[in-house]
């Protein structure tokens, strides 16, 4: 499966539930792929289906954590 096929299965899902999605792939280095607001609640997720996580990528889903929000790394993992 390719991220972005799986970016869209958690599009879907969050749409589903009503959540505010924004993607920002490529805004800013080390950005999550989609910011969430969800319940009154910030959420960032970082997409992962063949590749691990890369170092800037941890610090900013750190520094949203560190910020009240919540930071995830979502990985596909069904072949």
């Amino acid at each position: 499966m390719l991220e972005k096929d799986f970016q869209k299965q958690v599009i879907d899902y969050l749409k589903n539930k009503n959540a505010f999605i924004i993607n920002v792939e490529g805004l800013e280095r080390g950005l999550p792929d989609l910011v969430v607001c969800h319940q009154g609640k910030f959420i960032g997720l970082e997409l992962k289906v063949d590749y691990k996580i890369q170092p800037h990528q941890v610090l900013q889903l750190q520094r949203i954590r560190n910020a009240g929000g919540l930071g995830y790394e979502l990985k596909y993992c069904f072949n």
